[in-house]
């Protein structure tokens, strides 16, 4: 099969300039076996028989053949791309006004795209952050590692101390409030805060720190 692009004269779809181009309108499929001077035209691409047939079949218009292999004329064309007459390619539409085609003809833009290299400031800035997290982290341990030591290991013990001291009151004022009657009640606390004076921590909470 060969494919035929249908052109019509417009000015510059893009609206970056005033020039007047070749704008794809449609693509269209014919046979292979179309005869041209030279012999089938799935023998000769490109060939102007090829594109006077379109103009006699079709009833009009221009027409230039395209491969959709993209063997020839740049690329396969497709709606709304150029065709370039003095390069005899199909170009895609410029995108940015400040684009220029380069030695390939494809679009490009005035500030190269950055390489890896470019990104050295970034990097830089990376490895400054992640030296900075690094000390954070090393700070954090020597922090924790300073909790084994003996004397906040007594600090703590002593604070365990008085907050089981003060549990054990507030417990008993709780149950000596419990006595119907004051004197009765204070009886209750008197006595059972004489006995409960001698007492240490209980084990489990010893052996927290073992």
């Amino acid at each position: 099969m060969a494919h035929f692009a249908e052109l019509e004269s417009k000015t510059d779809p893009t609206g970056f300039t005033s020039d007047t181009h070749l704008v794809v309108k449609q693509v269209t499929v014919v046979g292979n076996d179309i005869s041209t001077a030279a012999g089938p035209l799935g023998e000769n691409d490109m060939h102007v028989d090829g594109e006077t047939w379109c103009q006699k079949f079709f009833k009009g218009g221009t027409w230039k053949q395209t491969s959709y292999n993209n063997n020839f004329r740049k690329m396969y064309a497709g709606i709304g791309m150029v065709y370039n007459e003095s390069k005899d390619k199909f170009l895609a539409p410029q995108p940015y006004a400040s684009w220029t085609l380069n030695a390939n003809d494809d679009w490009e833009a005035p500030v190269a795209y950055p390489t890896d290299k470019d990104n050295t400031h970034e990097d830089e800035l990376f490895q400054r952050e992640l030296t900075k997290m690094r000390e954070k982290l090393e700070n954090c341990v020597a922090f924790f590692d300073d909790i084994d030591t003996d004397a906040v290991k007594a600090e703590m013990l002593e604070v365990l101390r008085m907050i089981y001291d003060y549990e054990k009151e507030t417990n008993l004022l709780s149950r000596a409030m419990n006595k119907s009657h004051i004197i009765d009640q204070s009886r209750y606390y008197n006595k059972k805060k004489q006995k409960n004076t001698l007492m240490d921590l209980p084990s489990e909470q010893d052996s927290f720190f073992k």
